[in-house]
């Protein structure tokens, strides 16, 4: 039984890593449509581009602990 479980632990190790690569990809997807977007405009002020740059790592900082818990808890 344990060479079972060796396995069952690979398996859910593998599609963990495969759902964090997809939602890598989903994420970095996202961040390239809103740069697409935003260089549409001509110029941002300072407060706005840091705005938007504290906005950013907050979207990627939710994506990884999204991540983490998911993998934690599968």
């Amino acid at each position: 039984k344990g060479v079972e479980q060796l396995f069952d632990d690979m398996d859910e190790d593998i599609y963990s890593e495969k759902k964090f690569k997809e939602m890598v990809k989903k994420g970095t997807a996202q961040l390239e449509d809103m740069e697409e977007e935003l260089s549409g405009y001509d110029r941002f002020t300072v407060s706005e581009e840091k705005e938007i740059q504290k906005r950013v790592a907050a979207i990627m900082k939710d994506a990884l602990e999204t991540a983490k818990e998911e993998e934690h808890y599968g």
